[in-house]
């Protein structure tokens, strides 16, 4: 610096003051403005540099300011993609001008938000007009794609994808909707016409995918079908000789010289009126019956003979049919194709895998193949040898088992008996019974005892008869209460006498005169007995329809029984009554039983009448007693 310099510095000290301010605080500012004023800032300034940059300095500062905030606008905001995208959308919408850095940057968190909220309007408004299309990219994108992403990929795009996904839900839809079909199908089979025969078939085909290309998918349906036959070689058909025998009636059929009763037919009427009922179309391809071994036939007549019936309650109920000349043979007829939405019914005389699979594959992917659903019925079908082999080793399977259950029947069966073989037989009934308890009658001309008296009253609490004198929620307490004493030492006795095949019976309780009576008296004492020792409850399927006159009453008129016939079939039963005088009602009651199939094992009571006092103990008391009795058993 020179001598004059100094001394102008001396006298104008806020001209340097100023300088090392904007050196220090404004730098960028300050390089900018002497670049331009063609101030070279890495050497000594003069005196006339720096009072020149001294009158400029607000100049500076705000170059200064407009740097630093572009340089941080441009961090900030226009390095972010969303911001820089948005930024001035957002200021208009806040009446500011679109170069408003300063207020971008003084409220970024707002931007922020105004940004979330078009994203999310934008992305709603895409959403609804492209569903599928967004759905399919974000589930086909792992991780699942931003919104923002969503949106970036414009219209053009989405509106591509969209219609891609609409391929992609027609398809799905096509066999979700076939799968129903097929269930409702076989649904009708069980109500209509359980007695057939049905098997279901996969036929692969494919179905687009989101990202372009297809999937094989399975497009199952029923065949249905009244008989069977299979002349496939080397096949043990000992076990299902009808299938050789149906197969050698098939000539008959093809040159008419014989023809399935109106009863075979009758139930496809109904399953076709029932599928145009649930789903308002449909219509019946009857097939040919092509077999390449039997070409001597004339199709067409065949048809006519053997589904001249079914075609005209066909036509009376409106279903649509193929015309004769088409139904020939589907591959190669021109002028019928099913229509869309149409749910098709194959009709065929006589079938065989083979075929029957072309008919499938034919009418999926040549007759409007992603509209069209499909059920198969059959009155002769053909087993390939896979199914043929199947059906008889499941036949056999099935001999077997029941060969081994009735073989494990009987030495259930015999085990029981030798069970009860030392038990006695009431004067009038051919049962073998037990009794826990001698039970004698006031009408004894001896004096009883507290031990006679406390079984008398186990016995009449347990009948729980309609009231005398007492209340009846006493009698329904004191009936509890000899239910609460007499379960636990019935089960302890029949696992003693039964061992662990206790589970094996069921419990069958003789009824008394009226439903109500039974009701209270049984009801919850079967539920307990069963519960506690495994064995089948058969109270609910036991009830009085028509009430009696109570024994005890002298009363003549007898209660009438309504049995389910089936529950008893084949059931091991252990009947049981309160008391045992003669033993009428277990003779009676174990007849009907018999009659319904069951096995009547024995009877069990509380306690069994007797006028004379008995010189040993009560049998329960016997029965504990005796250390061999397992071993007798």
């Amino acid at each position: 610096m020179s001598l004059f310099d100094a001394i102008l510095s001396l006298f104008n000290p806020e001209v340097d003051a100023e300088f090392d301010t904007l050196w220090k605080n404004y730098f960028k500012g300050l390089a900018s403005w002497c670049q331009e004023a063609r101030i070279d800032l890495s050497r000594n300034l003069s005196y006339r540099e720096k009072k020149r940059i001294y009158e400029h300095k607000e100049a500076i500062r705000s170059r200064h300011n407009t740097i630093v905030t572009e340089e941080k606008f441009n961090a900030q905001v226009m390095c972010n993609k969303l911001r820089s995208r948005y930024y001035a959308d957002y200021l208009l919408s806040y009446g500011r001008s679109a170069d408003d850095k300063e207020y971008v940057l003084s409220y970024l968190r707002g931007l922020d938000s105004y940004i979330s909220r078009r994203i999310e309007e934008e992305y709603n408004r895409l959403k609804e007009k492209y569903p599928r299309g967004i759905d399919g990219y974000e589930n086909s994108c792992n991780p699942k794609p931003s919104k923002e992403a969503v949106i970036a990929l414009g219209e053009a795009k989405l509106s591509e994808l969209e219609q891609r996904g609409i391929e992609v839900e027609r398809g799905e839809q096509w066999i979700q909707k076939q799968n129903e079909y097929a269930q409702f199908c076989r649904d009708l089979r069980e109500k209509i016409f359980p007695k057939w025969g049905c098997y279901y078939y996969d036929i692969p085909t494919q179905i687009p995918t989101f990202n372009g290309s297809s999937q094989t998918v399975n497009y199952r349906f029923w065949q249905i079908f009244y008989n069977s036959y299979c002349n496939v070689p080397d096949l043990d058909y000992s076990v299902y000789p009808v299938l050789q025998k149906n197969y050698g009636s098939l000539p008959n059929l093809r040159y008419l010289e014989a023809h399935f009763p109106k009863s075979a037919y009758d139930p496809i009427i109904q399953i076709i009126l029932a599928i145009k009922e649930q789903y308002g179309d449909c219509v019946v391809i009857f097939g040919n019956s092509y077999d390449p071994n039997e070409q001597s036939y004339d199709e067409q007549e065949m048809n006519n003979f053997h589904f001249k019936y079914l075609k005209e309650q066909l036509e009376q109920n409106a279903v649509e049919c193929v015309p004769l000349p088409i139904m020939v043979n589907v591959p190669d007829c021109e002028g019928y194709a099913v229509p869309m939405s149409k749910h098709v019914i194959v009709v065929e005389l006589i079938s065989n895998n083979k075929e029957m699979k072309r008919w499938g594959e034919t009418i999926i992917s040549s007759l409007n193949c992603n509209q069209s659903h499909i059920c198969y019925i059959s009155l002769m079908k053909g087993f390939d040898k896979e199914e043929a082999e199947k059906l008889i080793l499941e036949r056999k399977q099935k001999i077997e088992k029941e060969k081994q259950e009735k073989e494990q029947r009987e030495k259930d069966l015999q085990y029981l008996k030798n069970c009860v073989a030392n038990w006695e037989r009431p004067r009038y009934s051919s049962i073998k019974c037990f009794s826990m308890y001698y039970y004698y009658p006031t009408t004894c001309d001896w004096e009883a005892d507290g031990d006679v008296w406390e079984i008398r009253n186990l016995i009449w609490n347990f009948k729980a008869n309609p009231p005398k004198s007492r209340p009846m929620d006493e009698i329904i307490s004191l009936h509890q209460e000899a239910v609460e004493r007499i379960v636990p030492q019935m089960s302890a006795c029949l696992h003693l006498i039964f061992g662990d095949k206790v589970p094996e019976l069921t419990l069958a309780c003789i009824p008394a005169s009226t439903q109500e009576t039974t009701q209270r008296r049984y009801e919850d004492f079967s539920n307990e007995l069963c519960k506690l020792t495994g064995m089948t409850n058969s109270y609910p399927y036991i009830r009085v329809k028509e009430d009696g006159d109570p024994k005890h009453t002298g009363g003549k008129k007898k209660p009438k029984y309504d049995i389910n016939r089936e529950f008893f079939k084949g059931k091991f039963v252990l009947l049981f009554d309160d008391v045992i005088t003669r033993g009428e009602s277990m003779g009676l009651f174990g007849t009907i039983l018999k009659g319904f199939g069951a096995e009547v094992i024995g009877g069990f009571s509380i306690g069994i009448t007797k006028h004379e006092l008995q010189s040993s103990f009560d049998p329960i008391v016997e029965l504990f007693s005796n250390p061999n009795h397992e071993e007798n058993n």
